[in-house]
């Protein structure tokens, strides 16, 4: 049937891997896209250029996949979104990379305003790692900006706060104080929510 034929494509692919026969998983992911315009198949491919360092390659697949998406799934989206700027990034594009998480900035922004709360949380994990990345790419207030909704309800005693929020959170204050080492001007933004993390 079609998913044992799907099932061992994607055994052969993963075995590939393991043996470093990179060139054959490409081979083999790249003729099955001719036919299954799925986009795991796309992600499949882009996490293996990544492997390799094809970081360009991985970033076009990943862009592929997103526009052979058949439905919406925004939790899907928005994972892969994350995935190419963390590629654009590692390629040493880090300008692109802050245009595809303002990307998601927007969409979680547009979520809030529709009061879709559910959605918002359900991406949550997905929030903290562009958060993370922006922290990373020195925009604290842009990473805080994702999160804080999370520390909100933690404040106000509805919810409990989480290693992967903290973690977020340190990364955002490291993001500060970096700033500050560099020598660069905080803006009052930024000095009152290195204030706040720190107290």
């Amino acid at each position: 049937g079609l998913d044992e034929d799907y099932a061992d494509v994607m055994i052969r692919v993963q075995s590939y891997w393991h043996y470093h026969y990179y060139a054959t998983a490409f081979r083999t992911m790249e003729a099955m896209l001719e036919n299954d315009k799925d986009i795991s198949n796309f992600t499949e491919l882009a996490g293996l250029y990544r492997f390799v360092g094809l970081f360009e390659k991985s970033i076009e697949m990943s862009q592929a996949g997103l526009a052979a998406m058949k439905r919406t799934d925004e939790k899907i989206r928005q994972n892969e979104l994350v995935d190419i700027a963390v590629m654009h990034h590692s390629a040493g594009d880090d300008a692109e990379a802050l245009e595809v998480l303002r990307e998601i900035t927007d969409r979680t922004a547009a979520d809030i305003k529709a009061r879709n709360f559910r959605q918002v949380l359900r991406l949550m994990p997905i929030r903290f790692q562009a958060a993370d990345l922006y922290a990373t790419l020195d925009e604290p207030l842009s990473a805080f900006r994702l999160v804080e909704l999370d520390v909100d309800l933690v404040r106000r005693g509805f919810t409990k706060m989480i290693d992967p929020l903290r973690d977020t959170l340190v990364n955002v204050y490291v993001s500060i104080c970096r700033k500050e080492e560099k020598g660069g001007a905080l803006a009052e933004q930024e000095k009152s929510l290195k204030g706040f993390l720190s107290g």
